[in-house]
């Protein structure tokens, strides 16, 4: 089985336009009404989407991993979210959970907030 935790970063310069960072709190940044938006405070934006889209492909792909035609049983994996603060997003299990637990609250409760880059405090 695997353990895996994924980082995403939901900061300004995932949703900022153009090349000139700003912060970016809450989408504020952002026109919701533009082609590159979400149209949506809680996805904002296009770059926001792909990470959250690749991450859950990431865990549904390993879902999937088969040895000797056996799908292997027994994943666990994490979210963490990084901007200004840094939260565990997926808190049941000390953090860990299986990948439907994953993709529910990636789809459901996981939310672009804005701020500064914080790599570290992930």
């Amino acid at each position: 089985p695997i353990d895996l935790c994924i980082a995403i970063d939901t900061s300004a310069s995932v949703c900022t336009p153009d090349s000139s960072p700003t912060l970016c709190d809450l989408c504020s940044c952002v026109d919701l009404d533009a082609p590159t938006s979400s149209g949506s405070k809680d996805t904002c934006c296009e770059n926001f989407l792909y990470e959250r889209d690749y991450a859950g492909k990431l865990v549904t792909a390993i879902g999937e991993v088969a040895v000797d035609g056996n799908i292997v049983q027994g994943h666990e994996f994490s979210l963490v979210q990084f901007a200004t603060d840094s939260t565990k997003v997926q808190p049941d299990h000390a953090g860990c959970g299986s990948a439907g637990s994953f993709l529910n609250i990636l789809e459901n409760h996981f939310v672009y907030t804005g701020g500064y880059t914080n790599t570290g405090g992930a």
